[in-house]
């Protein structure tokens, strides 16, 4: 429970404050560290039944977004076989 909890207080704070960190990464750039770890985190929070993102829109929102780059579709999310 205190680990949910303090995600979802992580994930909250990050929804608010995603808008504007992005806004701030300059604009010429392929992506950065934080794009890509944002990303990863939203993916695998979901991919994992950790949380549902539905609550998060931003964060849902930009990871859709990042998620349509060709790196992006190329390393998707899957269980080992």
């Amino acid at each position: 429970r205190k680990l949910i909890e303090s995600l979802t207080q992580t994930l909250s704070w990050l929804e608010n404050n995603v808008t504007e960190a992005l806004h701030r990464l300059p604009t010429e750039r392929d992506f950065s560290y934080l794009e890509v770890s944002l990303f990863c985190l939203v993916e695998h929070l979901e991919f994992r039944d950790v949380l549902p993102m539905n609550d998060y829109p931003c964060l849902r929102q930009f990871a859709d977004r990042f998620g349509e780059r060709a790196a992006a579709r190329r390393t998707a999310y899957r269980f080992d076989v």
